[in-house]
């Protein structure tokens, strides 16, 4: 069984802006922005929608060792696709960008 980490949101959105994707934080995170903290294990965003965007955001994802958690979303199964991420809705994620119980980040 592997070890929970915990998120290492800087890192995980320095690998998105430095791959160029377009996305606005929402959720816990954008909420402390605003002064009210709340207590989180994830970074949501929401991304631009183009096409080039969105492959953006799939290499950035690959980059991280992003895996997706299972989704009972049968038509879909659990390869993540440009178009499937053009529909919107909801994906989770596990990914590298978490901090090493030392305080070294792993990615």
């Amino acid at each position: 069984m592997s070890e929970t980490r915990p998120l290492a949101a800087d890192q995980l959105l320095a690998h998105l802006l430095d791959a160029g994707v377009d996305f606005i934080v929402i959720g816990a995170f954008a909420v402390a922005a605003h002064g009210a903290p709340r207590a989180t294990t994830d970074l949501d965003i929401t991304p631009e929608p183009s096409a080039d965007n969105l492959q953006r955001l799939m290499r950035a994802l690959d980059a991280i060792d992003a895996r997706m958690l299972p989704l009972d979303i049968p038509e879909h199964g659990e390869i993540l696709s440009v178009e499937w991420l053009a529909e919107g809705g909801n994906f989770q994620f596990s990914t590298a960008c978490t901090a090493a119980s030392d305080g070294a980040w792993v990615g």
